[in-house]
């Protein structure tokens, strides 16, 4: 089946305007592995994902995904349970 954490890359891609080689050449990876990306074929490496998240300027996981990186977040104290 399909992943749908990361049906969001190929939402934020558009809404970058940008297409699956422009993605790639941003993240140094093939067009190809992008597209097992959006269509949830690949195994999903979460180094990737965050390159992909900064290339592309939006959460691509969890519930913030497609909002803008830039989203301030509430910092969670250390240590707290």
């Amino acid at each position: 089946g399909i992943n749908a954490e990361y049906m969001g890359i190929q939402k934020a891609r558009t809404m970058k305007g940008w297409d699956r080689a422009q993605l790639a050449q941003a993240v140094n990876e093939r067009a190809s592995v992008v597209a097992d990306y959006e269509n949830g074929k690949a195994i999903p490496n979460g180094q990737l994902i965050s390159k992909m998240e900064r290339a592309l300027g939006y959460h691509l996981r969890g519930k913030n995904a497609l909002e803008p990186l830039a989203a301030p977040e509430k910092p969670k104290p250390k240590g707290s349970k």
